[in-house]
């Protein structure tokens, strides 16, 4: 499970990041871009740093990560909708 979440949110942050790439010249929609890219690498570092703390054993902060990269995803969804 934690493999498939890993690659999920690497492949996804790696996409973004190609894409604002592709439109970083494009003056329309540029500030809803930086916001959602934001988002998106605190939400992926989340989900990275939970997966390190759950390895380590360390639970109780894996448990605020984990929280933190839901309330991003959560966050994400909402700007997207927005």
């Amino acid at each position: 499970m934690g493999y498939t979440t890993l690659t999920f949110a690497t492949t996804t942050t790696v996409l973004g990041y190609v894409n604002f790439w592709k439109m970083r010249k494009e003056e329309v929609g540029r500030k809803k871009r930086i916001i959602h890219g934001v988002i998106s690498t605190f939400t992926t570092a989340s989900f990275l740093t939970a997966g390190f703390l759950a390895r380590r054993g360390d639970y109780k902060n894996h448990r605020t990560a984990a929280i933190l990269a839901t309330g991003g995803t959560l966050a994400t969804v909402f700007w997207i909708i927005w």
